[in-house]
């Protein structure tokens, strides 16, 4: 079974897209209603937090996690691979930066939250896989878009935010949506850029990317789901806060613990 997880229901956006990559595959979603959003915790509490939840999949048979929330790899996803080779974490962030080199562009626009900017984390990925490309990174903190999206605010309302947020990229060849919740909101996003300007979405380009990394290893699909004449098992979803139901979906509450709480 492959795990996801995000502080939000907004990585469901990330699962069906992996799902459609991976038709035949069971996937465990986990979102941490308890503590979101993510976006505005402290490094520490995003590090403690993830590394808490992601020991909970593992012990729920996971042996590959998929970490659709950007700020919670910017601080956990390096340190986590090096502690436990043995469980692989994966993230959503990796390949966004790779889109980039793929199709050279040159002149990025990051759209991300306040945590995931502090990070700094794009441009690491980017001079530790491709140190001699070189590409100019715009950033741009979302944190008044990602609470309208929470509050499901009206387009003309998100429309106007987007405006501040994207003034000053007229030279941008490709805006990237580093953050789960931008989805939701990329054809109002295509309206304030230039017509001929990319978007890319790190979480369709991750769920690409996966197909493939299970080709290659094989030993992280513990039901070899990756066959395509095997039979869809169910998902199974859980949060860490109070809610039984969401969009119809039947969650699970689970408690997990953490050395660090609140931000």
């Amino acid at each position: 079974m492959i795990g996801v997880f995000d502080s939000g229901m907004w990585g469901l956006i990330s699962l069906e897209y992996l799902q459609a990559e991976l038709p035949q595959q069971s996937f465990l979603y986990l979102w941490d209603t308890k503590y979101l959003p993510y976006g505005n915790k402290s490094p520490e509490f995003l590090q403690e937090r993830t590394f808490a939840c992601l020991e909970w999949m593992f012990g729920q048979w996971c042996k590959l996690v998929i970490l659709a929330c950007n700020s919670a790899s910017a601080y956990a996803i390096r340190s986590r691979q090096e502690t436990y080779p043995d469980r692989k974490v994966l993230s959503v962030t990796v390949p966004g930066v790779e889109a980039i080199v793929e199709w050279d562009y040159h002149q990025a626009v990051l759209l991300a939250t306040q945590a995931t900017v502090e990070s700094d984390i794009y441009h690491k990925v980017l001079r530790r896989a491709y140190p001699s490309y070189t590409s100019q990174l715009q950033c741009r903190v979302g944190t008044d878009l990602v609470q309208m999206i929470e509050q499901w605010a009206d387009e003309q309302q998100i429309l106007q935010q987007l405006a501040i947020v994207m003034q000053w990229c007229d030279d941008a060849d490709c805006v990237i949506l580093w953050c789960t919740h931008y989805p939701l909101i990329a054809t109002l996003i295509q309206q304030v850029i230039w017509p001929d300007v990319h978007i890319i979405n790190p979480a369709r380009e991750s769920a690409h990317k996966l197909w493939y990394y299970l080709k290659k290893h094989p030993e992280m699909d513990v039901h070899n789901q990756i066959s395509w004449k095997s039979k869809r098992r169910e998902n199974q979803y859980f949060v860490t806060g109070d809610m039984t139901e969401y969009a119809g979906i039947q969650v699970t509450q689970v408690i997990i613990e953490s050395p660090i709480s609140g931000s």
